[in-house]
């Protein structure tokens, strides 16, 4: 059925996702999206308006639809983020209980729009942000800056991995973008000693 072939299609290159305003889009309706969801057991739905392909093989399907969904109800860039964004990006193999979507503005009118779902305002240049896997994500030296504001030793532990790994990065780098995402200099110095106590502020300046 050209339906099924649609939605597969479109979910596929989503993340294994597909929300109703995907669905429109490409010719898919909603009685067509309940009976892929209830009848031919295609689409599982997660959620108003998303759902994601019970076949995915993917483990970050409802991370991409609650991602989609954040941005078309929010009119904003919306991206997955701080430690969800490290587990796609396999810097970490733990998934957070909840999932971090970070959004570049906030509506006017504006209550938590899903559960399990921890939502961060913040800027999003494109320079900060990609598709993997048909989601959309912070970049890697971004979702570690970030991360530092929700588990600091997750995030020193993910620098280390990737400075080994990638000779494009340095840890002195990523140091500096830890520290200079706080305006304020009292934070900065926190930070700062934090990154000290646990060894890499160290590190930083010996790889100078």
């Amino acid at each position: 059925m050209k339906s099924m072939r649609d939605a597969r299609a479109v979910a596929t290159a989503h993340g294994g996702a597909i929300t109703t305003k995907m669905a429109a889009e490409n010719g898919i309706s909603r009685q067509q999206l309940y009976w892929l969801s209830h009848t031919a057991d295609v689409l599982v739905n997660i959620g108003k308006g998303a759902y994601i392909l019970r076949d995915s093989g993917s483990g970050f399907a409802d991370v991409a639809a609650r991602v989609y969904l954040m941005a078309e109800r929010f009119g904003a860039v919306a991206v997955a983020s701080h430690e969800t964004a490290l587990a796609i990006h396999e810097v970490s193999d733990a998934m957070p209980p909840v999932a971090y979507i970070t959004a570049d503005r906030a509506p006017f009118r504006w209550q938590h729009p899903m559960a399990g779902v921890r939502l961060i305002f913040a800027p999003l240049p494109e320079s900060d942000r990609l598709a993997h896997l048909g989601i959309p994500v912070t970049t890697i030296p971004r979702t570690i800056v970030d991360t530092v504001d929700t588990n600091i030793d997750l995030a020193v532990q993910a620098a280390r991995e990737v400075v080994a790994e990638r000779r494009s990065l340095t840890l002195s780098r990523l140091a500096r973008q830890i520290v200079q995402q706080f305006p304020e200099r009292s934070e900065q110095d926190r930070v700062a000693h934090s990154l000290r106590l646990r060894g890499l502020i160290t590190e930083v300046g010996r790889q100078r």
